[in-house]
């Protein structure tokens, strides 16, 4: 079996974003599971406390997650706007 020569061009390989055959097949059988699921009736189903559960659940894949570091920042951001409002300005 011959070995791969450094610039060979014969063979790209997969465009980049493509998807491999198990990646698609699972996505596949995960759309005909869930076309088969009414979603809306099963949501409607639940009490408001589990709504309010999957609300959070899924908001993470829509809104990203803000990370300790940003929370800290911002709180200390605030504590600096208020610290330099509360000093009275100097003539």
């Amino acid at each position: 079996m011959p070995k791969f020569e450094k610039g060979n061009k014969a063979s790209k390989g997969r465009p980049k974003g493509s998807l491999n055959k198990t990646t698609r097949t699972l996505r596949e059988r995960i759309e005909k599971m869930l076309g088969d699921i009414d979603i809306e009736a099963d949501i409607a189903s639940l009490t408001a406390s589990e709504r309010a559960k999957l609300f959070v659940a899924l908001a993470e894949f829509v809104a990203p997650k803000l990370q300790r570091a940003d929370a800290d920042i911002e709180a200390r951001i605030q504590a600096l706007e208020t610290s330099i409002a509360d000093k009275p300005i100097q003539q």
